[in-house]
């Protein structure tokens, strides 16, 4: 038996439902494993240096898919799993913290911090809004040609760490999307009228003026008491879930846009 076919038969013993179908694929990409989990109609992907941590990471995801599609949640960003709950709601933070940064350049228009070039991605550092943790995005330079914008983001205390997870999860990204070109159609979310597709003109010349890296980063107040923190049912037995939200961050705004005609990007 091969390892997918043992990972596959884990994932059953350890979810708390059974589906339709049961798929697990393992790529290498440098010192990195990607695992993607596909189960029914949910998935679950991710990557590490050792394969058992992409492993429980993936599984980790999957459990978000199912409890987003559960609860109807339009977006993940706040819901996080993990072995413990204390790991859940650290992942939780980290993500709602990317999503802000992210947003608080696109929507002000402030260039992005330290912007370079490796191989065929563009690193930059991007404005926490807590100034103790980092926030690196990395996408394909494809994206300026008018392919759609396939990025991933990393949060850490240490710059290089969170250099080293953006880098990861854009390849993840990438693999997803040459497996699953359709996977957002199929996913079931509503349409967004509030958002443009990603490779429309205006999003393109947007990321491109953010390009024009500054190296100054402008102090962003945080009030880290006012986090909001929820435990959630795990739908897989040894897994933690939190779903958390924070009043001062930035969030992806979904229905009708408004009438001053902000353009926000369509992922």
């Amino acid at each position: 038996m091969g390892l997918s076919n043992t990972l596959e038969n884990i994932v059953k013993i350890f979810l708390r439902k059974k589906y339709s179908s049961y798929e697990v694929v393992i790529h290498s990409f440098h010192k990195y494993f990607i695992v993607v989990i596909s189960v029914g109609q949910f998935k679950g992907s991710s990557s590490s240096p050792k394969i058992f941590h992409a492993f429980i990471k993936a599984l980790s995801e999957l459990g978000e898919d199912i409890i987003a599609k559960k609860y109807k949640l339009h977006c993940r960003s706040g819901l996080a799993g993990g072995l413990f709950l204390n790991t859940a709601i650290q992942r939780a933070k980290e993500e709602l913290l990317e999503r802000d940064a992210f947003f608080y350049h696109y929507r002000s228009s402030s260039p992005f911090i330290n912007v370079s070039k490796k191989k065929s991605l563009y690193i930059a550092k991007l404005n926490s809004n807590d100034s103790k943790n980092n926030v690196v995005l990395a996408f394909n330079q494809d994206y300026l040609k008018g392919n759609f914008f396939k990025f991933g983001m990393g949060s850490s205390r240490d710059l290089s760490s969170a250099q080293k997870k953006a880098i990861a999860e854009q390849k993840v990204l990438e693999l997803n999307h040459q497996k699953y070109p359709d996977w957002f159609k199929k996913s079931g979310l509503p349409i967004d009228q509030h958002h443009l597709e990603s490779n429309d003109h205006r999003n393109i010349l947007k990321i491109k003026n953010l390009l024009k890296s500054s190296d100054v980063s402008k102090v962003r107040i945080f009030n880290n008491s006012k986090w909001v923190i929820n435990e959630i049912d795990s739908p897989i037995k040894f897994l933690k879930y939190a779903y958390l939200d924070h009043p001062e961050l930035l969030k992806i705004e979904f229905g009708k846009r408004e009438e001053d005609g902000v353009l926000h990007p369509f992922w």
